[in-house]
């Protein structure tokens, strides 16, 4: 089959990985530009953006409208909707195999798009869209992070709020998120963070999502979390050694689960700051095994 590049055919059936390698940065640049519009604008086709940024032809406007692509004479019919996730991880694999030069240029592009999709309100596909940007970004930041230093900030207002979010999967997405953005955060940043964090423990009825937050900030820069472990494990250690009666039981071990999530997350990430609180943490090992 005769493909030109580069059509929709072609990213179905090739390896962006390999495919990149082969264009020009120019290509490669204006290739993944449109891909991130693409991925925060659901109602128009991903054929139509490749053919319309590399061929300069007419795109399809709506539904069930004919778009031929002159580099492989291919004629498809523009979708609904393209899945967003099918997107996501194109973007990912092209971020993955970019060379650092490049990356440095779409990286600002492309974070600046995942915002405005984090941000998206129609709900027939909100959730999904904010669930594939979030992994979008952290594909970027494990690799770009300190690119896209200027748009930190406004990222980790949107994730923070994500952690409120009514939705379980949301706010499971914005854990996970916080984790590679922290690694590049200045230190007034990382601190606001952090006392988020100890505020929402002791405050929020949603605890768990700050506990379970805690582990992913260990894994992620266990060093700097290190100089917080006074204010944060003794509210751990209080979870797990005082029962809330007004919790079900279900509720309660799902509390402990994560308490003890987290601890382990500093015994292993924070080793140079945990030695005062070794003798409690086997005492509380203890208890849970009878």
């Amino acid at each position: 089959m005769s493909c030109g590049r580069p059509n929709l055919l072609c990213f179905r059936f090739f390896s962006l990985s390999v495919m990149v390698q082969s264009f020009d940065p120019e290509e490669v640049q204006t290739i993944v530009e449109k891909m991130s519009e693409m991925l925060v604008e659901p109602t128009r086709s991903l054929n139509c953006y490749m053919c319309e940024a590399q061929f300069s032809i007419p795109a399809a406007k709506s539904p069930g409208e004919q778009v031929k692509c002159s580099g492989c004479n291919a004629t498809n019919k523009v979708p609904q909707h393209d899945s967003s996730d099918s997107l996501a991880a194109a973007l990912k694999s092209v971020l993955g195999s970019i060379s650092d030069s490049l990356g440095k240029q779409v990286a600002g592009t492309i974070i600046s798009l995942c915002i405005k999709g984090l941000a998206y309100s129609e709900d027939e596909h909100k959730q999904s869209l904010q669930l594939d940007c979030m992994d979008v970004c952290k594909t970027l930041l494990s690799r770009f992070g300190p690119d896209v230093s200027a748009r930190h900030k406004e990222l980790l207002s949107v994730l923070k709020a994500f952690l409120e979010h009514p939705d379980e999967v949301v706010r499971k997405g914005g854990i996970t998120s916080i984790g590679p953005l922290v690694v590049w955060l200045d230190g007034d940043m990382f601190k606001e963070v952090m006392e988020l964090v100890i505020q929402k423990i002791e405050e929020s009825k949603n605890k768990e999502v700050y506990i379970q937050t805690v582990s992913v900030l260990c894994k992620a820069a266990g060093v700097r979390v290190s100089e917080y472990l006074q204010k944060i494990v003794p509210q751990l250690f209080k979870f797990c050694f005082t029962e809330d009666e007004s919790k079900e039981d279900s509720a309660k071990e799902e509390l402990w689960e994560n308490c003890l999530q987290a601890l382990e997350a500093i015994v292993f990430r924070c080793p140079n700051k945990v030695g005062p609180f070794v003798g409690e943490l086997i005492s509380l090992a203890r208890g849970m095994m009878k």
